[in-house]
């Protein structure tokens, strides 16, 4: 027995001898070798042979390691790596401090998170964050060894600091083994949180302009609110200047302004526009919702903007809106103005302030009743400078109803309404001199009644999918006396003014398909609506039945998809509104290569109202192709011409575009814009967008 323990402790001593484990109580080092030699009197290990340390978070291999336990400097030579996290570095030689983790490596290359490369003949590593690299580059682009990557910055001296930046002295830019570009010095942004400083200059062309250099300088004021200033200087000495303020209070509670100045040499005018998004949860259930988008001239948005939107915006809209719920119903206050942005049409209206009250449906107690209603106080304003008025009126409008909702079957209900509606203005409409003070006031009663049903349904199998067809069946009937000879002296500024009377039915069909299983989801909507009104058929006027509304909305896969609106005339006049989408895509190649095309169309007879929009796209592997072409079909010309290409690698990608807008009819002068950027990953962007 004893013979077998000592055997046994011999053992482990040679496995200990062999394997190099080797332990220092007060420095907890762990050495992992094939041969380790100590000399305590020089408080020296020499390890040789698949040697591993491991120390504070650090793991290190080579050929050979030299260590002193005591002051923990060593040197490391051959096939060294060395391990910190989620970065690595390896080097032909090594020579490291285990505790300051400051040392030299020679002939190396190494990553650090989330994704940057970096290789150099010399490489010094001042503390866990900060590298000083010479005759070396850096990438973001993972390459195989020998092979070259996509892009790299080169520099003479490379300081890299994982928390902030990197800097580039006698910086070139390669593509492969191309040289592109050469500065002095380069700053490069790697860190992963915000930071204040200049971002990456952006150059591009601007039609009536010229060229220009934009200098973005990005402000980051706390964790939730940053901000950035850009200047923008033009080729032909044109100036403009702008800021942008962000705050997050909470997921979906933000602060969003932006505001521009533009120094125009060649017309020598001075142009300005702001924009606010806002929007904050306040005690009580209250909400506030900010929004104002204001230009200094009418045409100054859709000449000098930067997106598509603000071409086709008819009117600058600036709001403010104060809600408050309750469990039935809505108190809110608003302060509103748009101004026109038409050539040649300078209108204004303001409803400051309109004050609603929404009441829900509620059941009165125990009875059958339940009543609804809204109550409002509006001041509005109606300006415009073409037709030489200028209306300001204050407005009461109470509108209470009662309802008896009656459901004999869960399939069918019938549910009538009956209201009592009182508005009063403080002024009155006068042919002669326009608006005369004095309130007026006017009272109408409504009646409407609200059937639906019988609801049928019916499960069925088709092509081995199991569906379900629903058929909605309902009737809306809607009567208002016609009261029009007390309403001659009101100002018309909304449809609350002058109600016209009315004694109709609307009666329409819908069918649904849903699929049915763990996620059903609808396939298609058809629905067929068309209104008889009553009083032209009594007064025997024409056209007493609405066009036939055709309405389909089909889904049946994710690839394909159609909304379609049609306005079909009874009396001859064929289809007298048209507005269709459609999208389809189809994966081919394995879904390498993805065509698609999106078409809308949209059409009102007699009107100059008739668009046609094509947007065909295609993707194959990384590069991406997008067109889009808007036709006008009444006066015969393209409003909109824009094509896009887009490369996309892991580590970069260049984005190319052309946007061409033809503005004749709106008085705008006509706008092109071209678009060139390259994005490197986690470094920035380079051009505009």
């Amino acid at each position: 027995m004893q013979r077998a323990i000592k055997l046994f402790v011999l053992g482990l001593v040679f496995f200990f001898h062999l394997y190099g484990l080797c332990f220092s109580e007060d420095a907890k080092i762990v050495i992992n070798a094939r041969s380790i030699k100590r000399l305590p009197s020089l408080n020296l290990v020499i390890a040789k042979g698949g040697v591993e340390i491991r120390y504070k978070g650090v793991r290190l291999t080579a050929d050979e390691v030299r260590l002193n336990v005591k002051t923990k400097d060593l040197i490391a030579v051959g096939n060294v790596t060395i391990w910190e996290k989620d970065s690595y570095m390896k080097c032909d030689r090594l020579e490291f401090n285990l505790d300051t983790k400051q040392g030299i490596a020679y002939r190396a290359r190494g990553y650090f998170s989330p994704y940057y490369y970096f290789k150099g003949e010399k490489i010094k590593r001042l503390s866990d964050s900060v590298y000083n690299i010479y005759k070396g580059e850096v990438t973001t682009c993972e390459s195989c060894e020998g092979k070259e990557p996509d892009w790299k910055f080169k520099g003479r001296r490379i300081i890299i600091n994982t928390r902030s930046f990197t800097r580039v002295y006698g910086a070139s830019g390669w593509i492969k083994k191309i040289p592109v570009i050469y500065a002095p010095y380069l700053l490069i942004p790697v860190r992963k949180e915000r930071k204040t400083g200049f971002l990456i200059p952006k150059v591009g062309y601007k039609s009536g302009l010229g060229t220009f250099v934009q200098v973005p300088f990005y402000w980051a004021i706390s964790e939730s609110q940053d901000a950035t200033f850009w200047a923008t200087p033009y080729s032909d000495g044109s100036l403009k200047v702008a800021a942008e303020y962000r705050q997050k209070f909470s997921k979906d509670e933000f602060l969003y302004t932006r505001g521009n100045y533009l120094e125009e040499k060649s017309k020598k005018s001075n142009r300005w526009s702001f924009k606010l998004d806002a929007f904050k949860r306040l005690p009580y259930e209250t909400e506030l919702t900010a929004k104002a988008d204001i230009t200094s001239t009418t045409k100054y948005k859709k000449e000098f903007s930067e997106d598509f939107e603000s071409y086709t915006k008819r009117f600058n809209d600036s709001y403010l809106l104060l809600v408050r719920r309750f469990a039935n119903a809505r108190f809110s206050v608003l302060g509103r103005f748009k101004d026109d942005l038409e050539y040649g049409y300078e209108q204004r209206t303001d409803r400051i302030p309109e004050v609603n009250f929404d009441f829900y449906s509620t059941r009165v107690k125990h009875t059958p009743f339940y009543i609804e209603g809204k109550a409002q106080f509006l001041k509005y304003r109606d300006k415009n400078d073409t037709e030489g008025y200028d209306y300001k009126v204050s407005r009461i409008d109470l509108f209470p109803k009662i309802l008896l909702p009656f459901e004999p079957r869960p399939w069918f209900s019938i549910t009538p309404k009956y209201g009592l509606r009182y508005t009063a203005w403080s002024k009155h409409l006068d042919r002669k001199s326009g608006m005369d003070p004095g309130w007026i006031s006017r009272t109408i009663y409504t009646f409407e009644t609200y059937v639906k049903g019988p609801l049928l349904y019916k499960n069925f199998t088709l092509l081995g999918r199991k569906l379900r067809h629903d058929v909605i069946p309902e009737v809306r009937y809607l009567y208002i006396p016609d009261e029009r000879k007390d309403q001659e002296d009101i100002y018309r500024f909304d449809d609350v003014d002058v109600m016209d009377p009315v004694n109709k039915v609307t009666y329409s069909i819908t069918n649904r398909f849903f699929t049915l299983g763990e996620h059903p989801r609808e396939v298609m909507k058809i629905r067929l609506e068309q209104s008889w009104d009553i009083l032209r058929d009594r007064r025997s006027l024409p056209k007493k039945f609405s066009d036939i509304m055709f309405e389909v909305d089909l889904n049946p896969a994710p690839n394909f998809s159609l909304q379609s609106r049609v306005y079909q005339g009874v009396y001859g006049e064929g289809v007298t509104r048209w507005n269709v989408s459609t999208f389809f895509s189809k994966p081919l190649l394995k879904g390498e290569l993805i065509p698609s095309m999106r078409l809308t169309y949209y059409y009102v007879k007699g009107t100059q109202e008739r668009f046609i929009r094509y947007e065909p796209a295609l993707r194959f592997k990384n590069v991406s192709v997008r067109l889009s072409y808007k036709r006008d079909l009444y006066y015969d010309y393209w409003v909109d011409r824009s094509w896009f290409v887009r490369i996309e690698k892991k580590c970069w990608s260049i984005d190319i575009g052309y946007r061409s807008v033809d503005n004749r009819y709106n008085g705008a002068r006509n706008d092109k814009m071209i678009t060139f950027l390259i994005t490197l990953r986690g470094i920035g962007s380079f051009g505009k967008r």
